[in-house]
């Protein structure tokens, strides 16, 4: 009765043992992204008084164009293959831009894209566009047997 109990306990330890293993190889989401705009061209901000405005932003013209570079630091490099983006006005949306890009590779990217990964950081240009006060972005990643991380969303405030 006493062997049958051990021999129970140790096959329950070592099952949680290898649960936690599986858990700890899997893949994870982003730990942090930030979203950076920089004016493409002359943007006009001498006419706007920033004393009254909570945003300078909402005051550039629909016109002035922004070029969107996303910064996303992921928990560990070992298990990414694929990083799916996609932005839009509304959340979930992709209306302005959708993409995957490869995790180890940077060349043959979408015209007016760039990537850039330095250690747990990575930098994606998705593009030009004009300038939009509300921003939702959603960022998964995808590892080579197509399991995916719960969606890391960002929205600009």
């Amino acid at each position: 009765m006493k062997k049958n109990n051990f021999i129970r306990l140790v096959l329950i330890l070592l099952l949680l043992a290898f649960t936690g293993y599986a858990d700890a190889q899997g893949i994870q989401p982003p730990s942090d992204m930030q979203v950076r705009l920089s004016p493409v061209g002359n943007v006009d901000f001498a006419s706007v008084n920033v004393d009254t405005m909570s945003n300078p932003l909402n005051a550039v013209s629909d016109t002035a164009l922004f070029s969107y570079s996303l910064i996303i630091t992921v928990q560990d490099t070992n298990n990414i293959d694929t990083i799916l983006v996609k932005t839009g006005t509304t959340d979930g949306g992709s209306e302005i831009f959708q993409n995957q890009f490869q995790y180890s590779q940077s060349n043959n990217l979408p015209q007016g894209t760039s990537y850039i990964r330095e250690g747990n950081n990575i930098t994606i240009g998705i593009g030009n566009y004009s300038y939009h006060d509300l921003f939702y972005c959603e960022i998964v990643l995808k590892d080579s047997s197509g399991n995916t991380t719960t969606p890391y969303k960002y929205v600009s405030q």
